[in-house]
């Protein structure tokens, strides 16, 4: 095989091209081409026979890649020159104009470059917004923080089929930016048109109810906290927003349970100051006894929570120079930097060990970092050197740091049956801001603001303990821990749920015998459904035990609601509030859904929580009109009565 001769070839071509040979002279270009692909001198000689012979494409081929190749070299003057003899070529082509402007960047030439940009994106956003949003992004690049310019790439990249995930991140982006300038009330605006894609996206609801808020537009900001409430219930946000705008309307006292539930989220979430806060404001708009106990417990716990080791009378410097070290790092610690506290307190430990003092503040460094297992195993030292009130106070301190919430170490409540006396009782509802009463149920008789697994706001609540921290001297024999005595008599047993559940009503199943032995099986019927006359004798007949062992032997929500039956004679509330939880959660059409809503119905009634009751007899009727008809019929009429 011959050697290919690189300088004969070129000679050949220039011969061709001085005699006007033009054919011959590409064909002479081409071989050089094929022997060195990158050669940007001959592809662009090639490029400009093409463009001579009138072979269009083939020179806008050409002049592609040798500004491609110009621009892999980081030689973008030379890519600029390219590009603008393309551009002659075809004057109306966006990726060109795109290519350009990118060139002109890279070289200074920002003006010309964003004339150029926004030229290309205007002539691709119809047919190709994919790209025009890759356009804008470059833009961008030179036009940082145009928030307008963002806005239309997030729009751009909605209108492309399968970059809808990046338009949502965009419009994200958008909003924290906005976020940052201060522009909050434009916030919402975004949202809006971010929840075009993520219509429930509980997040995005509740910055456009912030929004809305701002522009005191109340009615919209209810709306979208009550969607957003349906995708995350206990949102403290969402709960915030509610009473901020509850507190804006003409009944600001409707803000009052939403501000107690809030109160409950926030202690939850280890925000115990925010907690006492949000009790405070509700009790702005009306205090009673449960409240009042509430509040004490919320003050307690807060006080609780900042107790620190180095407060205890064992933990006091012996000397000046103890004293020195021990308060330097307890002042860094408190002002967040404990990154400087840990080394100096170590090393001072390491003078002196046992010191009482430097083990109190190494402690709550660990426990300021998070590790609380280091943070316990310190503590633990302390406790041969504590007695009386100083021990009661570091067992506390080591409950908090085992992660329990401070006002559960405060005395439990004692729970009883809901009374009329409610935080808020179902009629007193105020006027509603929504056409379908949405906003409505943020207040009016969903017991979710109010009383479900608070231990704060039981209306029999028993007087919180006094937890040693506020008054240190507190006699010794005082236990802080003791469980208070119950003052509510055990419920009896009625065996009368399902026959009177509206009052002393007659009816249900008539059995004269009793259940000494279920038989699971034969409580379920050949489809995987329960037998329902079965277990409604059980419940009947008050045999619990036996129908919560036949429940068990149910599938999906046929076992969840026979379950909840079987539990509801004992505690009422929390049986309601897991088959709730259940219903809620389940998808339409799931099994068993019908039997689970016609149980949460007699649940809720059961609670005096009727109006609760009649939206889920609503959802009963509309999804499943076919479900116990006549007995849903029952219900209706009764349910009517009592809410009219």
């Amino acid at each position: 095989m011959a050697t290919f001769d690189k300088q004969k070839t070129e000679r050949e071509a220039l011969h061709y091209l001085s005699k006007g040979a033009f054919d011959r002279a590409q064909e002479a270009y081409a071989k050089l081409l094929r022997h060195d692909p990158r050669d940007r001198r001959v592809r662009q000689k090639l490029a400009e026979l093409y463009l001579k012979t009138g072979r269009k494409a083939d020179a806008e081929k050409q002049f592609r890649e040798v500004a491609k190749l110009h621009a892999s070299d980081g030689n973008f003057r030379a890519e600029v020159a390219v590009l603008k003899q393309l551009q002659r070529l075809i004057p109306q082509d966006a990726e060109v104009m795109g290519m350009l402007a990118g060139a002109h960047h890279a070289t200074g030439l920002d003006k010309e470059a964003v004339r150029l940009y926004e030229q290309a994106i205007n002539l691709l956003a119809q047919r190709e917004p994919g790209k025009a949003a890759d356009l804008c992004r470059d833009l961008l690049k030179i036009q940082t923080g145009d928030v307008v310019l963002a806005i239309k790439r997030a729009e751009l990249l909605a209108r492309t089929k399968k970059r809808k995930g990046e338009a949502y991140e965009a419009y994200r982006a958008v909003m924290d930016d906005l976020r940052r300038k201060g522009r909050a009330d434009e916030v919402g605006r975004v949202a809006a048109m971010a929840l075009d894609l993520k219509p429930d996206d509980a997040s995005l609801r509740l910055d456009a109810a912030e929004a809305a808020l701002g522009q005191g537009d109340i009615k919209a900001a209810l709306a979208h906290v009550q969607v957003a409430r349906e995708e995350a219930p206990g949102d403290p946000r969402a709960l915030r927003l509610a009473a901020d705008a509850l507190e804006r309307t003409d009944d600001p006292k409707r803000a009052r349970p939403v501000l107690v539930k809030l109160g409950v989220a926030l202690g939850r979430a280890g925000d115990h100051a925010g907690r006492l806060a949000a009790l405070e404001r509700a009790a702005l708009h009306g205090q009673d006894t449960s409240l009042t106990q509430a509040l004490d417990k919320a003050r307690s716990a807060l006080e609780l929570a900042n107790f620190r080791l180095w407060e205890l009378g064992a933990a006091e410097p012996g000397s000046e120079a103890i004293l020195r070290v021990a308060v330097r790092a307890q002042v860094l610690l408190e002002y967040g930097l404990g990154e400087r506290a840990r080394p100096e307190i170590e090393a001072a430990r390491a003078a002196a060990p046992d010191e009482p003092a430097y083990l109190a503040v190494a402690a709550e460094c660990l426990a300021a970092e998070g590790d609380a297992a280091g943070a316990l195993g310190l503590a633990r030292q302390l406790q041969d050197l504590c007695s009386g009130n100083d021990a009661r106070r570091l067992t506390l301190r080591l409950a908090v740091l085992e992660g329990e919430d401070p006002a559960s170490l405060l005395g439990e409540d004692v729970e009883d049956e809901p009374t009329s006396d409610e935080l808020l009782d179902d009629e007193d509802t105020g006027d509603e801001f929504t056409d379908d009463g949405s906003v409505d149920d943020l207040v009016d008789d969903d017991d979710d603001l109010i009383d479900d697994d608070d231990d704060l706001l039981d209306d029999d609540s028993v007087a919180p303990q006094d937890d040693g921290l506020v008054d240190d001297d507190l006699d010794d024999d005082d236990d802080f821990l003791k469980e208070p005595e119950p003052t509510v008599p055990v419920k009896q047993r009625s065996g009368k749920l399902f026959d009177d559940i509206f009052g002393d009503g007659e009816g249900g199943v008539d059995m004269g015998a009793t259940f000494a032995e279920v038989d699971p099986d034969s409580f379920r019927h050949p489809s995987g459904k329960a037998d329902v006359a079965r277990l409604e004798a059980l419940a009947a007949l008050g045999a619990f035990a036996e129908l919560e062992d036949a429940a068990r032997a149910l599938d999906g929500l046929w076992r969840e609601a026979w379950r909840a039956v079987a539990a509801a004679d004992d505690d009422l509330r929390n049986a309601f509030r897991d088959l709730r939880d259940e219903v809620d959660d389940a998808p339409p059409g799931a099994a068993g859904l019908g039997e689970a809503l016609y149980v949460l119905i007699l649940l809720a009634a059961r609670r005096g929580k009727h109006r609760v009751a009649s939206r889920y007899l609503e959802r009963l009727q509309k999804d499943m009109p076919e479900h116990r008809s006549q007995q849903v019929g029952e219900l209706a009429e009764a349910l009517s009565g009592l809410t009219s």
